[in-house]
């Protein structure tokens, strides 16, 4: 039996991509785009560095849970997740269920690189590579 795929998520870690890839696939397949950190935004209200510092990462994730279900109702849709997402079962059966899944990957210098030119031009810094090191940060949340 063939599975029907009606949807394309683009999942990997914070800086390899995903946002620009998903985008141009969407543009090249006429679909819609979704960015989860975009919808999440969008259901708080707030910058998703705010809502970390003020309510946690637990509704952060919680938020990222109700922005997948919604994104994955739909058909015909690129999907790029944040990068942590993909690492909740429920969310990745979410988007598994009508969706074909892909991972991007980089080596922790080209994320870091990435991250750091973004930073540099005013985004703000992913909460959870606030510190001292953020390339060590890269490191060994890759490794997991």
């Amino acid at each position: 039996m063939k599975r029907e795929t009606s949807n394309i998520v683009i999942t990997g870690f914070s800086g390899t991509g995903k946002s620009l890839v998903a985008r141009e696939i969407a543009g090249q397949l006429g679909w819609d785009f979704i960015d989860i950190d975009n919808e999440i935004v969008n259901l708080a209200k707030k910058p998703i560095a705010e809502i970390f510092s003020s309510d946690g990462e637990g509704k952060f994730r919680k938020l990222e849970r109700e922005a997948i279900k919604r994104a994955s109702r739909h058909s015909h849709r690129v999907i790029a997740t944040g990068g942590g997402a993909i690492v909740d079962p429920q969310n990745r059966a979410k988007l598994a269920r009508n969706g074909f899944l892909v991972c991007l990957e980089a080596r922790p210098e080209t994320i870091y690189h990435r991250l750091f030119q973004e930073w540099s031009h005013g985004s703000e810094i992913r909460p959870l590579l606030e510190g001292d090191n953020p390339l060590d940060l890269i490191m060994m949340m890759l490794i997991w």
